[in-house]
């Protein structure tokens, strides 16, 4: 309703708006006195508030931001004229309603029923990958997106056992799932008995909370 009644007095004040300002670009007589609070609020305001009207029909946060600033700024006038005043004014109608509708703008009601932009998601960092230590046999690593890889050099060559893990969006940004000890079996013969030492090996390099583990109780 609100927004109707913006949209109606803003459509009805446009013609004044365009003559007004045909008349100070003519440079008409009279204007060269017009001041700047004058021109904001003949040539400016109605279609601004138009807009904002139309705003509010769509329930965006920028036509509440401008309502709530221009009835700040009515009753703010209504006050001053109501105090500074030597004789009774009729000031207190519009400081009233103002502060009325200002009221209702404020609500938590009203205020949630209007579209904020939403806050960016934080950026989360990316996993830190594990350093390589050049005088060790052994190293691990991401494969992929989700898994990860456990290598041993073994006779001059690096020999590979992949290991199954999950992206996560939580604190955790992975999670690593071990194999059953029954599983493990079916590993090369080089890591086929040494499964505990092979996970506590992984987990000095990925560890938590940055990883979150599944299986990796001893066998």
């Amino acid at each position: 309703m609100l927004a109707w009644l913006v949209i109606v007095a803003s459509a009805l004040a446009l013609p004044i708006s365009l003559i007004t300002l045909l008349m100070v670009l003519a440079k008409s007589y009279g204007t060269e006195s017009a001041d700047l609070p004058g021109f904001l609020t003949i040539v400016v305001l109605p279609p601004a508030s138009l807009v904002a009207g139309i705003g509010l029909l769509r329930r965006r946060w920028w036509a509440w931001l401008y309502l709530v600033g221009l009835l700040v700024l009515i009753a703010a006038n209504g006050l001053r004229t109501t105090i500074m005043a030597s004789e009774p004014t009729d000031a207190w109608p519009m400081l009233v309603v103002s502060a009325g509708l200002l009221a209702l703008m404020l609500s938590p009601r009203v205020r949630a029923g209007f579209a904020w932009p939403e806050k960016k998601p934080e950026k989360k960092e990316p996993p830190r990958k594990p350093i390589p230590d050049l005088h060790r046999d052994w190293r691990v690593g991401h494969r992929g997106r989700d898994a990860m890889y456990y290598e041993e050099l073994r006779d001059g060559a690096w020999q590979r056992i992949d290991v199954e893990g999950e992206m996560l969006t939580g604190s955790a940004h992975h999670v690593i799932y071990f194999a059953s000890p029954r599983r493990w079996e079916s590993y090369p013969q080089w890591a086929r008995h040494r499964r505990d030492e092979i996970i506590a090996r992984i987990k000095s390099e990925f560890r938590a909370p940055d990883y979150e583990y599944q299986g990796d109780d001893p066998g």
